[in-house]
């Protein structure tokens, strides 16, 4: 698999299990406090169309109202969102944009340091999304999503040994099933097919499980 590719289904997969009416209403209605009047309201209103657009896969659409809301809001769980929507759909120009105007505020944020070695990524430059992630502090918050990412970069570049022994050093739950997926897909790269079977059955339910079966079963028909 194409790491561009792979990225896409990552972030896909993080877009729609992070995109909930409830959860997202409920972070831009805990700015309420903050926001008074005519453009509160109106900030809602094109929130529950955004969330409308993402229930009926109008991603573009969706965007465009994200964008919006973020340069009127201050929550930052909207501007996550808008920039994660951007990415997954390839929009490089709008999460360039955003990314710009996160690091004019802010040049040494963390997440938009990680955001924009994503961005790098999406737009195929590894090595220059490497460097932005070795300029990064040591950071317990950020630690396996930087991982996770240096992971994928060194499969990017080959160097699947480096990307095994990052794997290992990942202690969060939640990338789990990702790390079993892309460790079955470095030893198909390998030719390791047994290896991949193991790996490739510890995927659980999951963004990944769907693959996880479809090359279990392909690489069973071929043994």
């Amino acid at each position: 698999m194409k790491m561009k590719k792979a990225l896409w289904v990552i972030l896909m997969s993080a877009i729609m299990s992070a995109f909930t009416t409830m959860g997202v209403s409920a972070a831009y209605v805990s700015d309420r406090e903050n926001a008074y009047g005519a453009q509160y309201a109106i900030n809602f209103y094109k929130l529950v169309l955004a969330e409308m657009a993402m229930s009926r896969n109008e991603w573009h659409n969706a965007l465009v109202l994200y964008v919006d809301l973020s340069k009127s809001s201050k929550n930052e769980e909207i501007r996550d969102k808008a920039l994660d929507l951007a990415l997954a759909i390839q929009s490089n120009q709008v999460a360039e944009q955003l990314l710009s105007r996160w690091l004019a505020q802010d040049p040494y944020s963390i997440p938009a340091n990680v955001y924009k070695a994503k961005l790098l990524m999406a737009k195929g430059k590894p090595l220059a999304a490497q460097q932005i992630l070795d300029r990064l502090p040591p950071t317990l918050a950020h630690h396996n999503e930087i991982i996770f990412l240096q992971s994928l970069i060194s499969i990017e570049l080959k160097n699947y040994s480096a990307a095994l022994s990052s794997f290992k050093d990942i202690n969060n739950d939640e990338y789990t099933n990702s790390v079993a997926y892309f460790t079955a897909q470095i030893h198909e790269m390998l030719h390791n097919p047994n290896e991949a079977l193991i790996w490739y059955q510890k995927v659980r339910p999951s963004e990944y499980y769907f693959q996880a079966k479809i090359r279990l079963s392909t690489l069973l028909m071929q043994e």
